[in-house]
């Protein structure tokens, strides 16, 4: 029974640390994204590198949609859980992932 409780906690230690860094990788690409929106600087070191001027507004808006997809409301709306029920964890795929990991 330790054991579980040990595991459990390794495993809900993971999910913090996980969202943690998500969340300060998220912060840095969205105000990337913004700057290369809003900064005529950035906007000549682009032209300096040799890329065109579409290719910094794509970027940008591919950072912004990596920052949605890596939300916690785009994934698993169970990953912050520490118990997950049996079945739960054969309805959803990252309950699933969880559920092997807490077994």
């Amino acid at each position: 029974m330790e054991s579980a409780l040990r595991k459990a906690a390794v495993v809900a230690a993971d999910t913090i640390v996980y969202w943690i860094v998500t969340a300060f990788f998220c912060l840095r690409m969205s105000f990337t994204a913004s700057a290369q929106m809003r900064l005529p600087q950035l906007a000549e070191e682009f032209t300096h590198l040799g890329f065109p001027a579409c290719f910094r507004v794509e970027l940008s808006w591919a950072k912004l949609l990596g920052v949605v997809l890596l939300s916690p409301q785009a994934g698993c709306h169970h990953l912050l859980r520490t118990t997950i029920e049996p079945e739960e964890a054969s309805t959803c795929g990252g309950c699933r992932l969880r559920w092997a990991q807490l077994k």
